[in-house]
């Protein structure tokens, strides 16, 4: 058996999904090479959120959140989200000053609210944001560094 097969199997014993959900996720396989050619994320974790909303049948608004947005095309995990116009929206964090407007003007203002801020697993306290020198993508909270 193929793991196309393999997938089709799982889905007919899991009592759980419905024709619809089940036809849904045939047609989604069918397209992802077409999707994987527009995928910007470093894992496709772009793709793991489209398939997903198919796969529970989700046909409401989404909703995403990206942190350390970059330049909003570069590793993006939520452009192919905005791009396919599903009713995704989201907010996009990019502390790096440098990468910043080009955030803004590489995304849609209509569909993302974009912030300059970085987020800390620490609440209530200042972060100091390091830019790197020779990769801006591995700019990170001072504490990280060491």
């Amino acid at each position: 058996m193929s793991e196309f097969s393999d997938f089709l199997y799982a889905i007919k014993e899991d009592n759980a999904f419905s024709k619809t959900v089940e036809v849904e996720c045939r047609r989604f396989i069918l397209r992802w090479e077409v999707l994987l050619e527009h995928s910007k994320s470093q894992n496709f974790q772009d793709l793991w959120a489209l398939f997903e909303t198919v796969r529970h049948g989700s046909s409401q608004d989404k909703f995403y959140v990206e942190f350390g947005a970059y330049n909003g095309v570069e590793n993006s995990n939520t452009l192919l989200l905005e791009m396919i116009n599903d009713g995704w929206k989201g907010i996009l964090l990019e502390p790096n000053s440098y990468v910043y407007d080009a955030l803004k003007t590489n995304r849609s203002l209509e569909s993302n609210k974009i912030f300059p801020y970085c987020v800390s697993d620490v609440s209530g306290t200042d972060v100091t944001f390091v830019v790197t020198d020779t990769d801006q993508q591995l700019s990170t909270d001072e504490r990280y560094l060491n």
